[in-house]
C-alpha cells in the first residue's frame, strides 16, 4: 500500500510540478499559477465523490478510477506543446488532481482496514513518508525527462500511472467484497 501511495504522488506531482516549470516559457506567473487552479479545485469536488465512491464499491473501486486517471492525465499532458491549446493542460491537471483525491482516500481508507489499531500511528506516519516519497521520486523523474517538452515525461509518469492501475484492477479482483479483514492483535 505504501508503494502504491508513492507511486500515485509520483505521478500526480510529476504533473504538479512540471507542468508550471514548463507553462513559465510562455505565460507569466499570474496565469501559470491560474492554470494550476483547477486542479485544486477538482481534488476537492472530488473528495466527497471517492467517499461516496468507497461507500458503495469498496477501496478497490476508488483505487482504478484513480489510476485510471493518471494514466490518462499523463496521456494528455504528453500531447501538450507549444502549439497546444490551453484546454489540453487544464484537462491533464484536472484529472490529475481528481486521480489523486481518488487514490489517496481510497489508501488511506485501505490502512485503516488493514492496520491493528495498535500500529495506526506508525501505519500513518508510514504512509505520509510515502507521500514524500513519491515527491522525491517525482524530483528525479522531472530532472532528466522534462528537457524540451512534456512528451517524455508525461510517458514515463504514464508508465507508473498503468502500472497502478494494473495493481489496483489485480488487487480488487484477488480482494473478497471489496473489503479487507482488519488485523486483529
Amino acid at each position: 500500500m505504501y508503494a502504491r501511495f508513492a507511486a500515485a504522488c509520483t505521478v500526480f506531482f510529476t504533473g504538479f510540478f512540471a507542468l508550471p516549470l514548463w507553462l513559465m516559457r510562455w505565460l507569466g506567473a499570474v496565469e501559470t499559477g491560474a492554470m494550476m487552479l483547477p486542479m485544486v479545485i477538482a481534488s476537492a469536488l472530488t473528495t466527497p465523490i471517492a467517499v461516496r465512491i468507497v461507500s458503495l464499491s469498496g477501496v478497490g473501486a476508488t483505487s482504478i478510477l484513480g489510476a485510471g486517471g493518471f494514466c490518462i492525465g499523463m496521456g494528455l499532458l504528453a500531447t501538450v506543446d507549444a502549439q497546444s491549446s490551453l484546454v489540453v493542460p487544464l484537462t491533464a491537471m484536472v484529472t490529475l488532481g481528481a486521480s489523486l483525491a481518488l487514490s489517496n482516500l481510497g489508501l488511506q481508507v485501505e490502512l485503516r482496514d488493514v492496520a491493528s489499531p495498535s500500529q495506526f500511528a506508525t501505519a500513518a506516519g508510514l504512509f505520509q513518508a510515502a507521500r514524500f516519497m513519491g515527491a522525491s521520486l517525482r524530483a528525479g523523474l522531472v530532472g532528466i525527462t522534462i528537457a524540451d517538452d512534456l512528451l517524455g515525461l508525461g510517458v514515463t509518469a504514464g508508465f507508473v500511472g498503468l502500472a497502478l492501475l494494473v495493481w489496483a484492477a489485480s488487487r480488487s479482483y484477488a480482494r473478497v467484497g471489496g473489503t479487507y479483514e482488519r488485523h486483529s492483535r
